[in-house]
């Protein structure tokens, strides 16, 4: 049996909650403010071939 007590990821310290959640609220603008960059350039790019 396995000790219920010890971490299961020795090598990762454990982050406070609120600094995870600001980390992965900071990831996810990022990766939105990426895809919407990337949406509009190939939408102008589509409109002005269509125009």
């Amino acid at each position: 049996m396995t000790d219920l007590n010890e971490p299961k990821h020795a090598a990762e310290p454990e982050k406070p909650f609120k600094q995870v959640l600001r980390e992965s609220a900071v990831r996810t603008l990022i990766e939105g403010a990426a895809w919407a960059v990337g949406f509009a350039v190939v939408y102008l790019i589509l409109f002005s071939f269509t125009h």
